[in-house]
């Protein structure tokens, strides 16, 4: 799973699994979410609220910071695995 972790008023990826969503998408460790679908992320609890809204397969536009310079991911929302569900900090797969 990826772990999503609050700092600063901002959601930063701390992780990103081996062939998971994420992965595949494009995303990586560090990476700052500014956006997700347009909408501004201000913490890792509105990141997980909004992945948590989504329907499996549903996709995901994410707005990225990484090395200073925003990028747009896509990311396909897919079902929570065993270790994303006992994550604490959350999971960019739905639960």
């Amino acid at each position: 799973p990826t772990v999503i972790m609050c700092r600063r008023s901002t959601a930063r990826i701390a992780e990103v699994s081996p062939g998971s969503p994420a992965e595949s998408a494009g995303l990586r460790k560090g990476d700052i979410v500014l956006k997700a679908d347009d909408r501004p992320v201000h913490s890792a609890a509105q990141l997980r609220n909004r992945i948590g809204l989504a329907r499996i397969g549903e996709q995901v536009r994410l707005t990225v910071e990484r090395s200073g310079a925003p990028q747009i991911v896509t990311v396909a929302v897919g079902p929570a695995t065993e270790a994303s569900s006992s994550q604490s900090n959350g999971s960019v797969q739905r639960r």
